[in-house]
């Protein structure tokens, strides 16, 4: 069995590892210590499309795949692990959004927070619940074009500077169903900073 990299993601964990020894380990410390948010490697990591392994083309990805994301995270954590929570921040609605929106939500959000534009979050966690989505409480009210949110969520990663993500909330606990199933009266909501839509 056969465990060398192709080529190309060779190609791809050098780039995340100069990035990471050239960009992020000179001012790490400096930056952990000051309790310093680096929005500019996140613009510089979208740019180097850090953020679109998982997502097509179509959307600003680049289709590298799981691989790729993973050995960009291991390049990022070796230096910085808290930099590497950006991967997560930035894909991980991203790729939500992918599978479970709809196409005006995937063009509206995803190419911003692939490229680095818009920062983002995945607001899931609660007091009682931990990252449990059965079991957790908030919910979600239909007002007009928009929704009430009526819930507590913690340790969101990004929640203070996040232009977009996603948080999860019930709209009808009544449907409550077991895990997977599709229809059980959860939803994402798309977050913007100034609105929240449904997928």
């Amino acid at each position: 069995m056969d465990f060398e990299l192709p080529e190309e993601l060779t190609e791809v964990q050098k780039l995340a590892r100069d990035f990471s020894e050239k960009e992020i380990a000179p001012n790490a410390t400096k930056d952990d210590k000051e309790h310093i948010f680096r929005k500019d490697l996140v613009t510089k990591m979208g740019s180097l499309g850090f953020f679109g392994c998982l997502i097509p083309e179509e959307y600003g990805g680049n289709s590298l795949g799981f691989l790729a994301h993973a050995l960009i995270s291991e390049e990022i954590a070796r230096v910085h692990s808290a930099i590497r929570v950006y991967l997560n921040m930035q894909a991980g609605p991203a790729v939500t959004l992918f599978e479970f929106g709809n196409e005006e939500q995937k063009k509206q959000y995803i190419p911003g927070l692939l490229n680095g534009e818009s920062m983002g979050l995945f607001a899931i966690t609660e007091p009682d619940a931990g990252s449990d989505v059965a079991a957790m409480k908030t919910t979600a009210k239909r007002e007009g074009q928009g929704y009430l949110l009526n819930g507590t969520k913690i340790w969101i990663t990004n929640a203070t500077v996040a232009d977009a993500g996603v948080i999860f909330a019930y709209t009808d606990r009544s449907q409550r169903q077991p895990a997977r199933s599709r229809q059980d009266g959860r939803a994402c909501l798309a977050y913007r900073r100034t609105h929240i839509r449904e997928f």
